[in-house]
C-alpha cells in the first residue's frame, strides 16, 4: 500500500519527475497491494509538515500490529541521529534510500546541494549501528559499475564492525519488471524480504526468551544510539534495552562486563538495575544480532538539574566510587583511549570548514581550543598513570532516577576503567551553577577526597580530568550537524575557562 504525503523536497535533481521520487516507480504492483505492508512516499517525507511521521507510524502499528513500513527518503535528514533513531522507535523498521549517483561529485550536481551526498553517506552510516533493513537504489546508468563499488567497498568499510554489509542485489524482487533495468539496489541484508515493524518483532522475541505474551511495547527517548521499551504486561512493566552504541565484536563483551557490575552493586546495596534472565538463564539475548536485554522497571522520575538535588546525587556518587572499589576486571575502553579518541575527533571536526556551518560561533574560540588540545595532549600519559577504577562515565541528573525507596544510578553504557574523578567532573558539570562552579567545585573536589580516599596526585590532576570531560561534551555537541545556539558556545568557553583558574583557588 503507498502513503503519499505532500511533495516536498530537500534536493533539486535535475532529473526529477516532478510530482514524486523515483523510489515510487521502482516498486513493484505485488507490494502496493499487500495490505499489511506499508510504503511512505512524497518527494522526501521527513521535511514535509503536514503528516508528522512518527505519529503516522505508530498509528500504523496500533492498527496493523504485524505491519512492515518502509520509508521512502533520499536520506539526508537521517544523517542526525535524533531523527534516524526517532523514526525507528515509532516503528519504521526498513529504509529504501535514493542516492542519484554514488559518485560524490556528479550526486552534488544532480541533487544541486554540496551536502547532498555527504548527509547521505552519514545517514547510511547511522542506519547500519541500527537493527533495520536497508535498500539504496541508484539510477543505473553505464560505466557507473566501477563508481558502484567503489561506494559499496566505502560503505562496508565504515559499517562492517556493527556487522552489516552492503552488497548489489540482482533479483530486486520490490522491483517492476519494467523498471529493475533503470535501477541499481544495494542491500545491507541477505535476507532480502522486508521487517515487521520493530515492536512486533521485540514480542515475538519477549516469547521466544522470556515467555512473556500479550505484552504492550512503547518507546522510551534516550539521547544514544541504544533503542529503549516498556514491556508491559498484566502482571508486570519491565525495561528493554537494545544496545546499539558499540562496535559488535565489543557490545557482547561490555554487556557482560556491565551484568557482573550491576550484580557487585547490587551486593552492595547499591540501588540500579537488574536484568532479567532468559529462558536459558542468560541476562541478555540478540535481537536482530544486536544485544538486548530486560531490567527491572524503575518507577520514578530524573533527578532535575537543580542544586537542592545535589547533595542526593553526591551521596549516590560517593556510595558508586565506594563499592567499585573492590570490583576490578579488565575493560574494553580506558580513559587514555578514549580522550585520545576525542582529540582526535575535535582537531579533525575543528579544522573541518564544515563544522562553523553549522556552528559559527564556534571559530572565534578555534586558536583557544587547539591550545588547550595540545595541553591535553601533553597531560594523557599523567593521567594514565592515575589509580583506575571502573567509572560510571556519564554521572550526570539524567541518569539519577528518584523513586519511593531511594534514588537509582542507571545507564552503565559508558562505562571505563579511569581515574574516580571523571565522574566527580561530570557531576559537578551537571549540578554546579557556572556563578558559583569554582567554589561549589572545589568543596565537592575535598569531600570527595576525604571520603573515597583519592590520591593528592588525582586531586592535582583534576582540573585536566575536567578539561577533558568538557571536550567530550564539545565533541558530542560537534556530531549533530545542526544549527546551534550562541548560548551553549558562550557556556562552553567559559566553563572551559574556569578550568585554569581552579588550581588559583585558596586552599
Amino acid at each position: 500500500m503507498i502513503i503519499k504525503l505532500p511533495f516536498s523536497c530537500n534536493n533539486a535533481c535535475t532529473n526529477c519527475p516532478g510530482d514524486r521520487c523515483f523510489t515510487e516507480d521502482w516498486i513493484s504492483e505485488e507490494m502496493r497491494k499487500d495490505p499489511k505492508t506499508f510504503f511512505i512516499v512524497g518527494g522526501e517525507p521527513t521535511i514535509q509538515q503536514t503528516v508528522p511521521l512518527c505519529e503516522l507510524a505508530e498509528k500504523l502499528v496500533h492498527d496493523v500490529p504485524d505491519c512492515k513500513i518502509v520509508l521512502c527518503t533520499n536520506g539526508r535528514t537521517l544523517a542526525y541521529k535524533s531523527v534516524a533513531k526517532s523514526l525507528v522507535h515509532s516503528g519504521i523498521n526498513n529504509f529504501i534510500i535514493f542516492l542519484p549517483s554514488p559518485d560524490r561529485k556528479e550526486n552534488n550536481e544532480i541533487a544541486q546541494t554540496e551536502d547532498s551526498f555527504e548527509q547521505t553517506r552519514r545517514a547510511i552510516e547511522k542506519l547500519s549501528k541500527l537493527p533495520v533493513n536497508t535498500v539504496i537504489q541508484t539510477i543505473r546508468k553505464e560505466n557507473t559499475d566501477q563508481q558502484i563499488d567503489k561506494f559499496i567497498k566505502r560503505m562496508n568499510a565504515a559499517s562492517a564492525i556493527y556487522n552489516t554489509k552492503f552488497s548489489i542485489n540482482q533479483n530486486r524482487k520490490n522491483v517492476p519488471d519494467g523498471q529493475k533495468s533503470k535501477v541499481t539496489q544495494i542491500n545491507n541484508t541477505e535476507d532480502l524480504t522486508l521487517s515487521e515493524n520493530i515492536q512486533h518483532t521485540i514480542k515475538r522475541d519477549m516469547l521466544k526468551n522470556y515467555g512473556i505474551t500479550d505484552s504492550t511495547v512503547s518507546p522510551i527517548w534516550s539521547g544514544n544510539y541504544n533503542l529503549n521499551y516498556t514491556i508491559i504486561t498484566k502482571e508486570k512493566k519491565a525495561f528493554l534495552k537494545i544496545f546499539c552504541s558499540d562496535e559488535h565484536e565489543e557490545s557482547t563483551r561490555k554487556i557482560e562486563f556491565q551484568h557482573k557490575l550491576l550484580e557487585h552493586l547490587k551486593q552492595k546495596r547499591l540501588l540500579t538495575l537488574e536484568p532479567e534472565r532468559t529462558s536459558e538463564n542468560n541476562t541478555y539475548f540478540l535481537f536482530k544480532n544486536k544485544p538486548a536485554a530486560i531490567y527491572n522497571f524503575v518507577d520514578g522520575k530524573t533527578i532535575e538539574f537543580r542544586e537542592e538535588n545535589a547533595k542526593e546525587a553526591f551521596a549516590v556518587l560517593i556510595s558508586y566510587h565506594k563499592a567499585v572499589k573492590d570490583f576490578w576486571q579488565e575493560y574494553p575502553d580506558t580513559m587514555k583511549n578514549k580522550t585520545e579518541k576525542t582529540i582526535t575527533a575535535l582537531e579533525k571536526d575543528l579544522e573541518n570548514e564544515q563544522t562553523y556551518k553549522y556552528k559559527p560561533e564556534l571559530r572565534k574560540h578555534k586558536e583557544k581550543l587547539m591550545t588547550r588540545i595540545e595541553k591535553i595532549k601533553k597531560e594523557i600519559g599523567r593521567i594514565s598513570r592515575l589509580p583506575h577504577v571502573t567509572v560510571h562515565g556519564d554521572f550526570r541528573a539524567e541518569n539519577l532516577i528518584s523513586a519511593k525507596n531511594g534514588t537509582y544510578l542507571v545507564d552503565m553504557q559508558n562505562l571505563f576503567t579511569g581515574p574516580a574523578t571523571y565522574d566527580l567532573a561530570a557531576f559537578c558539570v551537571s549540578f554546579n551553577p557556572p556563578k558559583q562552579f569554582d567554589i561549589k567545585t572545589a568543596e565537592q573536589l575535598e569531600r570527595f577526597q576525604k571520603e573515597t580516599s583519592i590520591t593528592e596526585e588525582e586531586v592535582e590532576c583534576f582540573p585536566s580530568i575536567l578539561e577533558t570531560y568538557l571536550f567530550k561534551q564539545l565533541l558530542n555537541h560537534l556530531k549533530e550537524r545542526r544549527y546551534s545556539e550562541q548560548s551553549w558556545t558562550d557556556w562552553f568557553s567559559e566553563m572551559l575557562d574556569k578550568t585554569e583558574t581552579f588550581n588559583k583557588l585558596p586552599k
